[in-house]
């Protein structure tokens, strides 16, 4: 009988540690995302460019990472940030890569802080669209 127990208590802690610990990463990193997009509707948007878009896996799901850069005229340097998110199928998150790859991409900016942005997905969703239409 303590075998059995002693088997599933392993199953139960694989189950966590491989199932719901990244789920809950994800849902976090979704929530926080939405949170921040909320907040940023008012946010004029420019255009600037992805400057590198790649995906690597991470904690049971596919990880994209874009960086992005853009400059403003009150600024004298480019501005560089990034921007994440979460796939559990590899071959969609490696699409969304090489769709924005050094594609012109909306920028939301915030009016007062520059230096603080953020990629809404939707806006990258329909990039991704049009460019898998292209090919």
């Amino acid at each position: 009988m303590g075998d059995i127990q002693s088997i599933l208590m392993r199953i139960s802690i694989r189950t966590v540690l491989w199932f719901i610990v990244p789920l809950t990463a994800v849902a976090i990193r979704v929530v926080w995302r939405f949170f921040k997009q909320v907040n940023s509707e008012d946010w004029p948007a420019i255009q600037d460019k992805c400057t590198f878009a790649g995906v690597t896996k991470k904690e049971g799901v596919y990880e994209l990472k874009v960086l992005y850069s853009y400059k403003l005229a009150t600024e004298k340097f480019p501005i560089c940030r990034e921007f994440y998110k979460d796939f559990f199928n590899e071959n969609q998150a490696t699409n969304w890569a090489q769709a924005l790859q050094e594609m012109d991409i909306p920028i939301h900016c915030h009016p007062s802080n520059p230096e603080k942005s953020i990629l809404w997905v939707e806006d990258l969703e329909s990039i991704v669209k049009i460019h898998q239409v292209k090919t």
